[in-house]
């Protein structure tokens, strides 16, 4: 392994998130010698717990949960387990409450499906069974889901995932249900306006454009594959990233907090290191790797000189591009939750997240149409109580409940986050009591609305390893802006290494399987 002399590195890491020390660690067991520069006082990113209110009580304010816990390399190869990482994984897992008290329906984890099955049956015995037979099927997928989530996107890498989602589900879906829309799709599928409404959500909740054709891929290849598998990280989202930079320091990574990189140095034509704050120079002699924002790398730490004006154009142009921001509400109880529609299935009362607000599927996508339009949303979530499954969360006795609502992304740069963040809590709270009355204001002892950060919720997507190049050599890119994109699972990172490997002539087995 190189060692490193002060201040030089083989490779240098923008960023400390979840995707950055996973690029790092790979990248020292490959024998680069690496430092991960993080602006923040810790490690984490968006993989992050906070304690903004009450002593005790803790929030998730970004991320909220591992969805890929089960196939993420890093789990394994870093062995995170030994670095203090516990999960729970909720029998109950995603459900939906009703204001008028009607039952609920809760589907159940992976390997509980006869209770799914029981509660889909309240409703429809077909649309039980079949459920229960597609979310069977979609375990064939998530084998295959692992090889496309962690590997640099291709024709041919989504060819053979096609093949697979199309294998899988053959004879239980129409023949041309991957290019229909995801909301056509689950309409084709099931006729219980109820569990429509909950499958919709859930898609929505997990990333697919319910609207765009050929959505109904998203749900059959990754929706359906990750419905039951949420695992929850005991002590927060935070022991993820401890547990990481923990793995990361035993393999030799230096990890520096509170060092802002405020420029990417270059020699005219590749990158040679960075400047942070302060002034202080640090060199990199094989990569710079940035698990930062697409245009927070390329336009603000990269001169512009250096950005060949192709480039800049596209990066200016995806920048521009709409999005949406997930912000958070979080509240601290005095009792969780109990749903009206608990009297029929008592499971929703322990479900991980349950649906509120939107009760009907036309309600749901016109308030996916309207937000992507720009318009601000009505008051509707998924309410998880983590402290349910994790009592280190809260204070003995009491719980803490976090909810997330999707907001469209101009707020960012209208300055109206100001006005959501004084308002809207409350009118949530007005709706959340429709669902279970014993939210009022004598259970909740505080609350607040956290404003997200701004953060790529867009896939800037190249073909193969040039995804996870720069348009400037040696400067490499792993945040959420490349393939696979969001979520807690360290993709973006892994796969950013197949690119560094090629250029520095490193074999995959120097770093994936030791």
């Amino acid at each position: 392994m190189t060692s490193a002399a002060a201040g030089e590195y083989d490779a240098i890491v923008v960023g400390g998130g979840h995707n950055g020390l996973t690029a790092a660690a790979y990248l020292q067991r490959a024998g680069l010698s690496t430092l991960v520069l993080e602006a923040g006082a810790e490690t984490g990113g968006l993989a992050t717990t906070v304690e903004p209110g009450p002593s005790g009580y803790l929030h998730n304010p970004h991320a909220n949960y591992l969805m890929y816990h089960d196939i993420m390399p890093a789990v394994r190869d870093l062995r995170l387990r030994a670095h203090g990482l516990e999960v729970a994984w909720p029998k109950a897992q995603h459900g939906i409450a009703f204001a008028d008290g009607r039952p609920p329906i809760v589907v159940h984890r992976a390997d509980a499906l006869d209770l799914t099955r029981a509660s889909v049956a309240r409703y429809s015995a077909a649309d039980a069974t079949r459920l229960t037979g597609l979310l069977r099927r979609a375990d064939r997928v998530r084998r295959a889901m692992k090889h496309q989530v962690y590997n640099p996107p291709d024709h041919a890498g989504f060819e053979r995932f096609t093949a697979a989602v199309e294998t899988a589900y053959r004879g239980s879906v129409p023949r041309r249900a991957a290019e229909m829309p995801a909301w056509e799709l689950i309409g084709s599928l099931f006729h219980t306006p109820e569990l429509r409404t909950l499958l919709l959500r859930a898609a929505h909740e997990l990333g697919a454009d319910l609207t765009a054709e050929g959505s109904g891929m998203s749900f059959l290849g990754a929706v359906l594959p990750t419905l039951g598998r949420m695992r929850l990280p005991l002590g927060g989202m935070r022991t993820l990233a401890r547990a990481m930079t923990d793995a990361c320091a035993g393999l030799g990574v230096t990890v520096r907090t509170r060092a802002r990189v405020k420029e990417i140095v270059t020699d005219g034509s590749a990158a040679t290191g960075v400047r942070i704050e302060g002034g202080e120079i640090l060199a990199a002699r094989r990569a710079v790797v940035s698990s930062a924002g697409l245009a927070a790398t390329l336009l603000d730490m990269v001169d512009a000189d250096v950005l060949p004006p192709t480039a800049r154009r596209e990066v200016e142009e995806f920048a521009a591009r709409p999005s949406t921001a997930l912000a958070s509400s979080m509240f601290c109880l005095r009792r969780r939750p109990e749903y009206s529609s608990g009297r029929w299935d008592p499971d929703i009362d322990q479900c991980f997240q349950v649906m509120v607000g939107l009760d009907d599927p036309g309600a749901v996508l016109q308030q996916t149409r309207e937000v992507d339009q720009g318009a601000l949303p009505l008051p509707a979530t998924a309410v998880r109580v983590n402290s349910m499954w994790d009592p280190a969360q809260a204070p003995a006795g009491k719980h803490v409940a976090g909810a997330d609502t999707v907001f469209p992304g101009f707020l960012h740069d209208s300055g109206g986050w100001a006005d959501v963040a004084g308002s809207y809590n409350e009118a949530l709270l007005d709706v959340l009591q429709r669902y279970a009355p014993n939210l009022n204001g004598g259970n909740v002892i505080w609350s607040t609305f956290v404003v997200p950060e701004r953060h790529d919720r867009k896939i800037f997507l190249r073909s193969g390893t040039d995804q996870y190049r720069a348009p400037v050599r040696r400067l490499y890119l792993c945040g959420a802006s490349t393939h696979p994109g969001g979520g807690v699972h360290g993709g973006p990172g892994y796969n950013a290494l197949a690119a560094i490997a090629e250029d520095a002539g490193l074999p995959a087995a120097a770093y994936r399987h030791r």
